[in-house]
């Protein structure tokens, strides 16, 4: 029995996600499509692409704003964070897919970077955006790395994935 009342946010057992809308470039537009559909759009307000509120591979609702149940005044959690992955299915949502497609080409177009750092980056990434086992290794090897970029790259990697890469992650990567 899950009693998130002890965290302040009041929730009792008896609860569900909404169902959230996000763009394929990641940018949340609607938290809630049930309770507010009115804040709904086919596309994205601040980059123009188009919103999706279901898994592109196994069809899951992505979740969004946490509702309680039993209560008429439905009370949610505090702003919903884009997921990464589906909850269903585990793997990349677009957005994921796009920074990490990304990441490796700015990886790929570092001249000063060997072919295995090139690999040993790439290979990381996932690791360094998800909380895991491996993600101080993972950061480490990547701050290796990273010191042997261009300062051009390396601020251009740092800005793409500051967004989605975890606070420890972060920590160890950028003090």
């Amino acid at each position: 029995m899950n009693n998130y009342s002890t965290f302040g946010f009041g929730y009792d057992s008896d609860s569900k996600n909404d169902v959230a809308q996000i763009c394929l470039n990641g940018h949340l537009v609607n938290e809630a499509t049930k309770n507010a559909p009115e804040f709904s759009s086919k596309f994205c307000g601040k980059c123009g692409q188009p919103t999706i509120d279901k898994c592109p591979l196994c069809k899951a609702h992505i979740k969004g704003r946490y509702q309680a149940t039993k209560k008429p005044s439905a009370i949610s959690s505090p702003q919903s964070l884009v997921p990464l992955y589906c909850h269903d299915c585990g793997k990349p949502y677009p957005w994921t897919q796009l920074t990490l497609d990304t990441a490796r080409e700015l990886i790929s177009g570092e001249d000063g970077l060997t072919p295995e750092e090139k690999a040993s980056i790439a290979e990381n990434l996932p690791d360094i955006i998800t909380q895991t086992p491996r993600s101080p290794l993972a950061a480490t090897r990547v701050k290796t790395v990273m010191e042997k970029m261009s300062g051009v790259g390396k601020e251009g990697f740092k800005q793409l994935l500051s967004d989605v890469t975890t606070e420890s992650s972060k920590r160890l990567i950028w003090p």
